[in-house]
């Protein structure tokens, strides 16, 4: 337990942790990079925390319990993405100044005498 690798990965998920909720309260293109990053980092440096093995692709190698918390920072990475993307805006009809309202309309007026 005096392992300091156990207490980087302890940090490392923490990161994983605080940059998730940071990119889901907020989504902006640093908290997005930061969840991708550390996504990407828990993957590699997990070992002291890793869990079962769940598929295995080779010996030695394979898909783990806490590969999952990477492929939720992924997912939630991209739906702070997806919030960010700029959105179609239909075109909004502006009305026309006043002056010209009345000036289109004078015909209109009914007037007292020739």
């Amino acid at each position: 337990m005096n392992d300091p690798q156990f207490f980087y990965a302890l940090i490392l998920m923490n990161c994983l942790f605080v940059s998730g909720g940071w990119c889901l309260a907020k989504p902006n293109r640093a908290s997005i990079i930061a969840l991708v990053v550390f996504s990407g980092l828990w993957v590699v440096f997990n070992g002291p925390l890793e869990g079962r093995v769940l598929w295995t692709f080779r010996p030695g190698n394979g898909l783990t319990e806490s590969d999952f918390l990477a492929l939720a920072g992924l997912c939630i990475a991209l739906r702070g993405w997806w919030h960010l993307r700029p959105t179609r805006r239909t075109p909004v009809r502006v009305e026309q100044p006043m002056q010209a309202r009345v000036e289109r309309c004078e015909h209109l007026v009914l007037r007292d005498g020739p």
